[in-house]
C-alpha cells in the first residue's frame, strides 16, 4: 500500500471511530451538560409538586405530567422510587429524585446526585 491509501485507509478508521464514540457516548450513555438542562428542569418541577403524604397514583400521575422524554422512573420497590436523568460526565450535574413511601404514602422526597450528595443549586429535602 502507498502513503497516500495508508492516509485514506486511517482517515476512513477514524472517521467511523469517531461517530461511533459521538453516537454512544453523547445520546445513550453521556450527554452533555447543555443538553441535560431540560431533564433538570422536568426533575426540579416534579420535585415542586411531590408532597409528602401523596400516595402512589399521584406521584405516578404528577411524574407522568411533568416529565421529559429524558426521565426514567424506576419504581421496583415499593418502598422507594428513583426518578433519573441520562449521565453526564461530570455525575455531581446529573441529579436524581429520591422518593421514600411508608405504607404506600409518600414519606421524603430528596434531590441528590448520581454519585450521591445534594446537588449544588437542588431544591431542599421534603
Amino acid at each position: 500500500m502507498n502513503k497516500k491509501t495508508q492516509w485514506i485507509v486511517l482517515a476512513i478508521i477514524l472517521a467511523v471511530a469517531g461517530m461511533c464514540v459521538k453516537t454512544l457516548w453523547f445520546t445513550d450513555v453521556f450527554t452533555t451538560h447543555g443538553k441535560n438542562e431540560t431533564s433538570r428542569k422536568a426533575i426540579r418541577s416534579l420535585h415542586e409538586v411531590l408532597t409528602p403524604g401523596n400516595d402512589r397514583k399521584e406521584v405516578l400521575a404528577k411524574y407522568y405530567s411533568t416529565r421529559s422524554e429524558r426521565l426514567s422512573l424506576n419504581c421496583n420497590s415499593p418502598d422507594y422510587w428513583i426518578v433519573t436523568m441520562p449521565a453526564e460526565f461530570s455525575a455531581k450535574e446529573c441529579w436524581m429524585l429520591a422518593i421514600g413511601f411508608t405504607n404506600g404514602i409518600v414519606s421524603y422526597v430528596r434531590m441528590r446526585s448520581l454519585d450521591g450528595p445534594k446537588p449544588a443549586g437542588s431544591p431542599s429535602d421534603k
